[in-house]
């Protein structure tokens, strides 16, 4: 060991460098190979569907005089949207819905649109593109939902166009 060879590759110093890099990078992707194992905390997205889940209050108990929710319903006048559904073809504004598409005016559709309580998300109206639509006519929209009071985080614009 008088001809300098002090221990090469080795060492404690070399060693020890080699377990933190390789610490750090087992610790950078670790999360990554557990994501499907679940437990923790509440926070994220579900995969249940909100409309076949039952909803409880747990802030209200219910009581033998508060009515049933048939009733609440029935007795309101305006018709309260959860979401609506808008598909821009070329210039034209289309209501989508289980039965069709239906053509239908701006200003109609910005009175639906005030009208929708929106989703469990908050996601009150999206926004559908066929490949023919314009931007002004998107611009236009955009306008509009502004005007009509809407947040644009209640909007979702789908990102690939249908056909």
């Amino acid at each position: 060991m008088s001809d300098g060879y002090r221990g090469g590759l080795f060492r404690t110093r070399n060693i020890l460098g080699t377990v933190l890099v390789a610490g750090a990078v087992i610790g950078w992707y670790l999360p990554d190979f557990w994501k499907g194992l679940g437990g923790g905390s509440s926070i994220g997205v579900g995969i249940g569907d909100p409309q076949t889940e039952p909803k409880t209050r747990i802030d209200q108990p219910e009581s033998e005089e508060s009515p049933p929710p048939e009733e609440i319903t029935a007795s309101e006048p305006k018709e309260e949207l959860t979401l609506i559904k808008i598909l821009i073809d070329d210039r034209s504004y289309l209501l989508r819905a289980d039965d069709g598409d239906q053509v239908m005016p701006i200003e109609e559709l910005m009175e639906k649109a005030r009208n929708t309580i929106g989703d469990s998300d908050g996601v009150r109206i999206r926004i559908y593109r066929k490949g023919s639509s314009r931007v002004s006519a998107e611009d236009v929209l955009k306008q509009s939902l502004a005007e009509a009071g809407i947040k644009e985080t209640a909007i979702v614009w789908m990102p690939t166009p249908v056909e």
